[in-house]
Formats: structure tokens, sequence, C-alpha cells
């Protein structure tokens, strides 16, 4: 069931089709992808960075214990369009926290012309062409974290 804002933006099909974006994506990497979503900040957060948020669920929601340190989350504050993807400490050692800017430079701009699935869907592509180079699929890679859209 979708939470009422969400639906302003994204469809029931829409939310199975990005699901299904992160689920292909990760069949060619060892990395952790998930995608959590929220209005806004709540007024006890106001005072808050939206990157502090997303830390914080960043932890919350486990993306630190991957067995390879490879965890990415995708945040996104709908309302306020502002936009977070936190990566776990491998990632960083390897990839420069500048290419993730660059992914999120681009969502703004699919979000700016309403193309909110396409933005989001091309973002977690360009994850995933990034992570497979340094952090390809292993033979015995599991799926460590569910797939599923976090909706707060």
């Amino acid at each position: 069931m979708l939470i009422n804002y969400i639906k302003k933006y994204l469809s029931n099909d829409d939310l199975n089709q990005l699901q299904s974006v992160i689920t292909e994506t990760e069949r060619e990497t060892s990395g952790e992808i998930r995608l959590c979503f929220r209005l806004k900040r709540n007024i006890r957060e106001r005072k808050m960075s939206t990157r502090d948020i997303a830390i914080a669920d960043f932890f919350e929601l486990e993306m630190d214990k991957t067995r390879d340190g490879t965890g990415v989350l995708v945040y996104i504050f709908f309302k306020e369009r502002l936009f977070e993807i936190v990566a776990d400490k491998n990632i960083y050692e390897k990839i420069e926290k500048s290419k993730f800017d660059f992914m999120v430079q681009t969502m703004i701009l699919n979000f700016k012309n309403k193309n909110y699935i396409a933005g989001i869907a091309h973002c977690i592509r360009e994850i995933g062409d990034v992570m497979k180079k340094e952090f390809p699929r292993k033979p015995d890679d599991l799926n460590e974290l569910p797939d599923d859209i976090v909706i707060k």
C-alpha cells in the first residue's frame, strides 16, 4: 500500500519497476542498493541536514552490514527536492563521492521535468555501472538486503 504522498509522484507500477531495476542492477555487482523515500524532514529534523538523516537511516536499514561493505542508499525527500546517496566505507575507498554527486545532479534535472521514475532508474543504473567495475558480482554472492523500497 502506498503512503498517500508518494501517489503524487509514483504509481504502484512505477515502484515495482524501480524495484526490478534494483534487482537487475544487483545481478552484476556484489553491491546492495536500496531506495528510501520521504516527503520532507519532520519538525524535529528541520535543523538536521538531509545528509545526516540519510546516514542515520543507512545504519537503521543495516546497509553497513553487507559482507564486503558495499551498501548504497539512495535517499529522496520529494517535497524538498533534496537527494542524498550514502555509501559504505569500502565503496568510498574506491569510488569518489563526486561521482555520486554527479548522479544526484542528474536526478535533480529529471525531477525538475517531472521525470521521477526516469531520474531514479537512471541513478540506480549509474550506481550499478560504477560499482560493477570495482565490486563485480562474486560466484558466491547473495542478495544480502531486501530490494524493496522504503517509504517513510
